[in-house]
């Protein structure tokens, strides 16, 4: 069992959370990428899974990764966690010649437990859950017209309790 109900579409009658426009509040966390004041991850290294490369780039944060095989990274800040949030990036991808996927990893820890809203290539999004080593899918690969496949998507999630909400360019995806 996951320690948040199933997200499904439409609205949640336990928690309403306003537009994505209508948040306001105090920033928690922000990046700017004019420095590495975070202690994000940067530097080459190559596993059995391939290449990665992850560099600050002209205010923005770059992760390159050349696979070997399926894999999932992720890379975080040296920022504490936070459980009740809006968390909204701009990811564009570069250069790519395969399918792929990216997206936001939340409310991780040292509990082994995280999750992640991705977008793909072709139009999907995604939602799971990890604990202790093993993947549930909350919501299933789900197509979606507004995703741009050859980027910029700015993805969000907004987290209240139990209550996730999944925006793809401001745009609610599913509660």
């Amino acid at each position: 069992p996951t320690p948040f109900p199933t997200p499904t579409s439409g609205s949640n009658t336990d928690t309403t959370l306003p537009p994505i426009s209508d948040l306001t509040g105090e920033i928690l966390f922000e990046e700017q990428f004019d420095s590495n004041q975070n202690g994000w991850n940067i530097g080459e290294e190559t596993d059995e899974f391939g290449r990665y490369k992850s560099e600050i780039v002209d205010g923005r944060y770059r992760l390159s990764h050349q696979a070997e095989r399926d894999v999932f990274i992720w890379e975080e800040p040296g920022v504490p966690d936070f459980y009740d949030f809006v968390l909204s990036v701009d990811a564009i991808p570069v250069e790519y010649s395969a399918p792929f996927a990216y997206g936001l990893v939340f409310r991780s820890g040292a509990d082994q437990k995280l999750y992640t809203f991705g977008i793909d290539s072709d139009g999907f999004f995604i939602v799971n859950y990890l604990e202790n080593g093993k993947w549930e899918t909350l919501v299933d690969s789900t197509e979606t017209t507004g995703i741009k496949t050859d980027g910029p998507n700015r993805l969000t999630v907004a987290a209240l309790g139990s209550t996730l909400s999944f925006f793809i360019k401001d745009e609610e995806a599913i509660t």
